[in-house]
């Protein structure tokens, strides 16, 4: 079912997986305060708490603020 659909619209990977890569995501405002939240907690080596609805994004979020060396890029 998934290859009839992809064929059908022409998509050249899976689209809403969970390999999305950061540079792939519709940038907004929330987005770029959850990245600078994120990489404030970093810089500070703080502990944060990071929750929303599923879709959301957090994972995305999480992976554009972390350089790779801290989480290994997907596939």
């Amino acid at each position: 079912m998934i290859d009839k659909l992809t064929a059908h619209w022409g998509f050249t990977r899976m689209p809403f997986g969970k390999d999305l890569a950061p540079s792939m995501l519709h940038r907004h405002s929330a987005h770029a305060q959850a990245v600078a939240r994120i990489t404030w907690c970093i810089g500070e080596r703080a502990l944060g708490v990071f929750t929303g609805e599923v879709g959301a994004g957090k994972t995305v979020a999480v992976r554009a603020s972390c350089p790779s060396s801290i989480i290994p890029a997907t596939r």
